[in-house]
């Protein structure tokens, strides 16, 4: 999808429709694919490699995000740096497949077998089962405006954290300049921002009383509340941002179908150790308080938020795919990292002690994503034939910008992420989860206009998809012939078609 995106936008799809869903405005987060768009635009060639080069650079800041709230809470370099490390590429226990995999084969010493399991196997996540939530060294690729989402709301938080003692409201006003940008790249991480905010200050409440928090209230609110005016005036399939959560909003877990068992056994799957760390918290300073010792505000801060981005997965949801949910869960996993490490940090005195509790967690909490990165490096497969990657520059060369093609609802298409031109339907969960899943011109119909074009029912109703969705272009390739195995001689027959491509099993018609 990502792909899509960028070579749309670089072939010209400007102000952009969905690459994926001809005829309607891009209302997904795109602006991180359009500064890729404007690189890859500026190297002036097909440029998919991008994305190898500008997703570490948002891994980097993330990493810089968490270290330097790390260092906020305890003035120790080697603490925030094991925090940065491991949030940044925080990951699930599904390590523990890839050993009972190793054990399945020739032994533990076996290179071919690891060189094999790892070429063939991402270890990220497994969809819809137990290891749901994917490692954050696969997840900026899955979803890029949390590459956006994620560490600016850590700075958010390290803004206000600096500007609250400070009484500096200009910092405040910054941080809410900030979270209301957030709404043209990522709105979870608006809302995240927004609870942040309220969070600490309700915690310094009682430190500056109700009247001078109501003016960092109103700082803050005031440029959110704006640039929310400015930003959220599109619609989506007819209905605002408001009403399609509203539409959505239910009571309870994302995942109603699974017992009590189910989910204890994913979240010790998936948050592992640092999460029953960050559980125990609050016992910790309980204590302390009844010893009469001051609670750590920050220590306190991370671990509240922790549990808060935890609970609200667990208690609504109002998002079209529950999956999308999950995103509460990435911003909980950074602070049960920071949290944990900052608690570590201050009981374990013993050195050698504490030394060997970190690497523990470092091994257990990154495993996942390292054996992700090896995958990437040592996976050969391709994502397009030869055949495919010739007819989608052929559609770059030859085709009108922002043509609209008739494809086979597919993740891979060369039509929009090698030619940058636009399809009517791709793979159906994009728009599905953006949106496009009720009224008149959702997912489904669309899906049955397709299917009437390779099917051919007859010349009028072919000619009425085509003239509906304003398409030119039939493309035919081993998808499509797989799905539809007469559309080749319905097509070859037809009149009010011309064919304008046809190499390698790929053929592409024109609309006459």
């Amino acid at each position: 999808m990502h792909a899509g995106i960028i070579e749309s936008i670089t072939q010209g799809n400007f102000p952009p429709q969905a690459p994926y869903y001809a005829g309607v405005p891009l209302t997904y987060y795109y602006f991180t694919d359009f500064h890729s768009a404007i690189l890859s635009t500026l190297y002036g060639n097909f440029f998919p490699r991008i994305l190898v080069y500008d997703n570490p650079l948002f891994a980097f800041m993330f990493f810089l995000a968490i270290y330097t709230l790390s260092y906020e809470l305890t003035r120790k370099k080697t603490v925030a740096f094991l925090s940065a490390f491991t949030g940044s590429l925080f990951s699930s226990y599904m390590f523990i497949k890839f050993v009972a995999d190793l054990q399945r084969g020739s032994g533990w010493l076996s290179l071919t077998d690891i060189t094999q399991l790892l070429s063939n196997h991402s270890y990220s996540m497994e969809y819809e089962q137990l290891f749901q939530m994917s490692n954050f060294a696969d997840y900026f690729l899955q979803n890029r405006p949390m590459m956006v989402g994620l560490p600016v709301v850590i700075f958010v938080i390290v803004l206000l954290l600096y500007a609250f003692p400070k009484r500096n409201k200009k910092v405040i006003l910054l941080s809410g300049l900030i979270t209301g940008f957030l709404i043209k790249f990522q709105f979870f991480a608006v809302v995240a921002s927004v609870i942040s905010f309220v969070v600490i200050l309700f915690f310094n409440l009682k430190k500056y009383g109700v009247r001078v928090c109501s003016k960092y209230l109103l700082v803050f609110a005031l440029p959110v509340a704006a640039l929310y005016l400015i930003f959220s005036n599109h619609n989506i399939n007819n209905q605002s941002l408001f009403l399609l959560a509203k539409e959505n909003f239910q009571f309870g877990p994302w995942e109603k179908d699974k017992d009590w068992l189910w989910h204890l056994r994913f979240i010790a799957s998936n948050f592992g150790v640092t999460f029953f760390i960050t559980l125990l918290l609050p016992v910790f300073f309980v204590l302390r308080a009844f010893k009469r010792k001051a609670v750590p505000f920050n220590g306190l801060l991370v671990s509240l938020l922790a549990v808060i981005f935890f609970l609200i997965p667990y208690c609504v949801r109002f998002t079209v795919y529950k999956g999308d949910m999950f995103k509460f869960f990435y911003f909980m996993a950074v602070f049960c990292v920071v949290a944990t490490f900052w608690f570590l940090g201050t009981v374990i005195k013993n050195k050698y002690l504490q030394a060997a509790v970190f690497i523990l967690i470092v091994v257990t909490s990154v495993s996942s994503s390292f054996l992700t990165l090896s995958n990437s490096m040592l996976n050969k497969n391709f994502a397009y034939s030869k055949a495919e990657y010739q007819a989608g520059l052929w559609i770059r060369n030859n085709t009108p910008q922002k043509s609209v093609f008739i494809t086979n609802p597919t993740v891979h298409c060369a039509v929009t992420q090698i030619g940058g031109r636009l399809r009517v339907l791709s793979y159906i969960n994009w728009p599905y989860s953006h949106g496009y899943n009720s009224g008149e011109d959702n997912v489904f119909a669309r899906l049955g206009d397709v299917r009437r074009i390779y099917t051919a029912e007859s010349k009028g109703a072919v000619k009425e998809v085509l003239t509906k969705y304003n398409a030119r272009y039939i493309y035919l390739s081993s998808d499509e012939k797989e799905e539809f195995p007469e559309a080749e001689n319905i097509f070859s027959r037809a009149d009010y078609l011309k064919k304008v491509y046809s190499q390698e099993g790929i053929v592409i018609y024109e609309i006459i």
